[in-house]
């Protein structure tokens, strides 16, 4: 909530950019205050350059955060720079919280993410499904807003990335999910013996929806503990 959200651009209609303009967006945030950014693009090899105005960029307290790329399942295909020791690299799941199939894997890899099927903005004022690492990369992103919106510091979100997420894959950083897959709530939350298990009754509301061929008779909600509400709308304690 009540955050202010920027949009740099380095790149031209058709994707492509310079490093050099890359580097004065890194620049700019620093300059202008910014606390996170989104970083969807990378190329197969970098820059030191690169390298030394991101690191600066973070010792000034910006998590820079990055789709780690969509290079396949061989080892070792995280993209610059989300490469660099001090990027936030983030990989792609599927529906199954199983590492995407076209995602980035490596010892760089530091969270996944969802990154496979999901809604998104398109052309035209339009809503579309996408999959890719620039995906999975904003939900890190935005996470990591909301443990600032509690009163972590950067550098203290950066620590409960690599403590409070629920460890996939091998224990441990490991080269598919990093230290853990993305849990918004243990990442703001976690930790706090204060905070009750179970959150406040939701309602679930399904009167807008509509069939374009015809009349819907009922609605069904099938929750994950096993219980099916019958009904438009439910009152659900999640």
């Amino acid at each position: 909530p009540d955050i202010d959200l920027y949009a740099v651009k380095v790149l031209n209609v058709a994707g492509q950019g310079t490093w050099s303009a890359v580097i004065s967006a890194y620049q700019w945030a620093v300059a202008n205050g910014m606390q996170i950014t989104s970083n969807s693009y990378g190329g197969s090899t970098g820059s030191v350059a690169v390298e030394t105005a991101l690191n600066a960029a973070v010792d000034a307290g910006v998590l820079m955060i990055f789709s780690a790329g969509n290079s396949g399942p061989a080892d070792n295909t995280v993209r610059f720079p989300a490469k660099y020791a001090k990027a936030i690299a983030v990989s792609a799941t599927d529906q199954t919280d199983a590492i995407a199939f076209f995602s980035s894997r490596g010892p760089e890899v530091a969270v996944a993410a969802p990154g496979v099927s999901i809604e998104s903005t398109v052309l035209n004022g339009l809503y579309g499904l996408k999959s890719g690492t620039s995906m999975a990369c904003p939900h890190v992103a935005g996470a990591c807003a909301l443990a600032l919106s509690k009163g972590f510091t950067t550098a203290q979100v950066r620590e409960r990335l690599t403590t409070m997420l629920p460890d996939k894959g091998v224990p441990g950083r490991d080269p598919l999910y990093g230290w853990g897959l993305l849990d918004a709530y243990q990442l703001v939350f976690g930790g706090d013996s204060t905070l009750p298990v179970f959150r406040s009754p939701v309602t679930l509301d399904a009167k807008a929806s509509f069939d374009p061929d015809g009349i819907i008779v009922d609605w069904t909600y099938k929750l994950s503990d096993g219980r099916t509400l019958t009904g438009a709308v439910q009152t659900v304690s999640l």
